[in-house]
């Protein structure tokens, strides 16, 4: 076998035992890799109707087909099981070096199951797998969980681990590798929590062979190509000062900017992903005071820019890789001198500055900066964290909660004093924050007095930073993925944003961004192709730089012949799987809605999103009809046949 591995690791924590399986080609044809191959297993080997916190949920960690090859941007991973946040599929998705490190043990996947009766770590090296006690370890922050067994094992393991968030079984914790990538969504790190897992530790050796390793060198060399074409000094310089003084009034009047590759490289190289925090906040992109108020009026761009791209600069220390990226788009941030004094830490990405941005009413990134490492290093998702507090802020401002809730202290909008407070509350659940350990959705059940209309959530599980009033696809990405309220599920709007049609010879009939009619097609077709960007473990980000030439790239690691017709099929079958696992569950995809608030009901009245209103229903009819499913998002027995998916 060349590119993969053939083989997943079975981890019982009941019994204190392991064993090797292994995997035929047929399966890595069928399903590649990533959660294509975790969604095949669970359906197979996954009892219906567990509890997500309970021994038989299975919990794994998969590499995509192309990770540890030297393929460029394949550095990903994904964590699956059933989630508590959401009682159906759940998958998490974080990059970093963790990832080819699963390969380099010899495998294609770690598979656990059970529950240890106290706290230990999984040790897996390219020669043996240990159970060992991690009793020291329970009640460490992820960061110096990896610190601690750095000095234990040396300096060259990689961990994945859970912080006290995921120890308390708060359903919004995720599991954090490299001191601050994070697998944040569908609460799997509660999962990893009920489990008595706190880390697992790799330290591999084996290198994936590959069939032409010269090939696959040259296909790396043309991804990169646009990378090395980045904008030059002066068109930097242009680009920032337009931004700075003449977007503003384009953006509040609803101008559609589409950045050019150059400036998409090189803000991503420069600031990361907070380059576009400000140029979110203005063109409603991002949510603002817990989706209910109005970038221009309640964050306006001299306080949005303070969060954003050339304002975060002075904080810098040095750039971060993720395993095989040319482009590099991380960074370790520290603050010196401040109340949030914070040391080397990772910079906040996107969706982190939005959430305790705009979403908050926070403008200090310094505040910002704290947060996000006091997310990481508990453990916690930083996007239903800061939904939560929101919400919490909204409930104190109309009086549901108060200061007995809180123990004392007042939440309010633009604080991040009481923020950085309920954080730690939710982390080790106290008080308000064990209702908020659970997320928005639960929580509007247990506070209840109307709450219920602004608790922000899709299907249990809370949205991302992008407003479906300024890009309906969003909306209709949250509620037809298995996995809800999710943003890298594929939503036809990454063209809009700049991105191409990853399958390069495919011409796309764009529609008006508010045209509800003919968005499902667009839609489906992008959908089955992120779900082969996820099981070739590639990141978002590469569909950037210009259509990927997926066929080379499996043909130069793996040594197979495989069209985009036959990966646009692959796309699909792992689609449906995920799908019917949700079915299996109970879980309906009709139950999946967003708020009235986000749809618009009643819109806005003023801002480049206003009069805006969601036909959400219109456009998932539209895209349940373009994969040949009836109305209730059921998948047509035909056609899962055809896709050599059994059905009962």
């Amino acid at each position: 076998m060349c590119g993969y591995c053939g083989k997943i690791l079975w981890v019982d924590l009941d019994a204190g035992s392991f064993k090797v399986e292994n995997v035929s080609d047929h399966v890595y044809r069928q399903v590649l890799g990533g959660y294509g191959l975790g969604v095949k297993i669970l359906l197979e080997k996954q009892p219906q109707g567990i509890d997500p916190l309970g021994p038989d949920n299975i919990l794994g960690f998969l590499p995509g087909l192309l990770t540890g090859t030297g393929a460029f941007f394949s550095s990903r991973y994904m964590v699956v099981g059933k989630s508590p946040l959401t009682g159906g599929w759940g998958d998490a998705n974080s990059g970093g070096s963790f990832s080819p490190e699963i390969k380099k043990c010899g495998f294609d996947g770690i598979f656990i199951r059970g529950a240890a009766a106290e706290p230990v770590y999984l040790y897996v090296t390219g020669d043996k797998v240990e159970i060992r006690d991690a009793g020291h370890l329970w009640g460490l922050d992820t960061v110096q969980t990896e610190e601690r067994l750095a000095v234990e094992l040396g300096s060259g393991i990689k961990v994945a681990s859970i912080g006290p968030a995921g120890e308390n079984l708060a359903l919004i914790a995720g599991i954090i590798n490299d001191k601050g990538r994070a697998a944040a969504r569908s609460g799997l790190g509660a999962v990893m929590g009920s489990k008595k897992l706190k880390a697992i530790v790799l330290n591999g050796s084996h290198k994936i062979p590959v069939i032409d390793l010269k090939g696959l060198k040259h296909i790396n060399k043309l991804i990169a190509a646009p990378i090395r074409k980045e904008a030059s000094r002066l068109e930097r310089v242009v680009s920032e000062a337009a931004q700075q003084w003449a977007l503003p009034p384009l953006l509040r009047r609803g101008y559609n900017f589409k950045p050019t590759v150059k400036m998409i490289v090189s803000s991503l190289k420069k600031y990361g992903t907070g380059a576009v925090t400000a140029v979110a906040v203005e063109s409603g992109d991002a949510p603002v005071k817990n989706w209910n108020g109005i970038g221009l009026l309640d964050f306006p761009w001299k306080r949005s820019c303070k969060i954003s791209d050339r304002k975060t600069a002075k904080y810098f220390i040095k750039r971060f890789h993720c395993a095989n990226c040319p482009l590099g788009c991380g960074a370790y941030v520290s603050v010196k001198g401040s109340k949030y004094q914070t040391k080397e830490a990772h910079r906040p990405e996107y969706e982190t500055a939005a959430v305790f941005g705009s979403n908050l009413l926070i403008d200090s990134y310094e505040a910002i900066i704290k947060i996000n490492d006091r997310c990481n290093r508990l453990g916690l998702d930083t996007i239903s964290t800061g939904s939560c507090v929101a919400f919490a802020v909204e409930c104190f401002e109309k009086g549901l909660i108060g200061h007995g809730d809180t123990g004392g202290f007042k939440l309010s909008w633009g604080d991040p004093e009481g923020v950085l407070q309920v954080i730690e509350d939710i982390a080790f659940r106290r008080g308000l924050g064990n209702v908020l350990a659970d997320g928005v959705a639960r929580a509007a059940q247990s506070i209840g007095g109307g709450s219920e209309d602004f608790a922000i959530h899709a299907g249990g599980q809370e949205l991302p930073m992008h407003d479906p009033r300024f890009q309906p696809s969003y909306g209709l990405t949250y509620v037809v993925d298995a996995t809800p309220g999710r943003h890298t599920a594929g939503a036809n709007n990454y063209v809009d944003l700049g991105a191409s049609p990853l399958f390069g010879a495919y011409k796309l009939n764009k529609v008006k961004k508010y045209d509800y009619h003919g968005k499902g097609k667009l839609q489906a077709f992008f959908s089955k192709q992120f779900q082969v960007l996820n099981c070739l473990g590639l990141c978002n980000f590469s569909g950037f730089l210009g259509p990927l030439p997926y066929g080379d790239m499996i043909r130069a690691a793996a040594g197979w012949e495989v069209s985009d017709d036959e990966l646009l099929d692959i796309g699909e079958r792992v689609l449906t799987l995920r799908q019917l696992f949700n079915l299996r569950e109970g879980v309906l995809p009709m139950g999946f809605s967003l708020p009235d608030r986000v749809l618009g009901k009643p819109p806005l009245k003023t801002g480049p999103t206003s009069e805006v209103t969601i036909d959400l229903e219109t456009m998932r009819l539209d895209y349940y009809k373009a994969l040949g499913w009836n109305v209730k998002g059921m998948p047509d027995k035909r056609r899962c046949e055809q896709l050599n998916i059994e059905v009962d």
